[in-house]
């Protein structure tokens, strides 16, 4: 933990075929309608899965408000020590 190894644009059709061939890794995302559903998916391919409210995640924006700055935003509040994750959640 602790670099980014991989930038890649996905779409969501993509995202599902595409994770279960990456060695397991850790994965953030900001709370959301589907961050849940995504959590069991990826998490059933082994992979850490982090879903962080979206009040913690601005706290780390620098500048501006875009996708990619989002997306490094996430990667700085993913590895802070102190972050607070929600659990995830089954479908029931």
């Amino acid at each position: 933990m602790g670099k980014t190894v991989l930038v890649k644009n996905l779409h969501r059709k993509q995202k599902l075929s595409f994770f279960p061939k990456q060695e397991p890794c850790v994965i953030g995302v900001e709370a959301c309608a589907t961050a849940h559903h995504w959590a069991r998916n990826l998490i059933a391919k082994c992979h850490d899965f982090r879903v962080m409210p979206p009040t913690y995640v601005k706290g780390c924006v620098k500048l501006g408000k875009s996708d990619m700055i989002y997306a490094e935003a996430i990667c700085d509040a993913v590895q802070r020590p102190t972050m607070r994750f929600a659990s995830e959640k089954t479908v029931e």
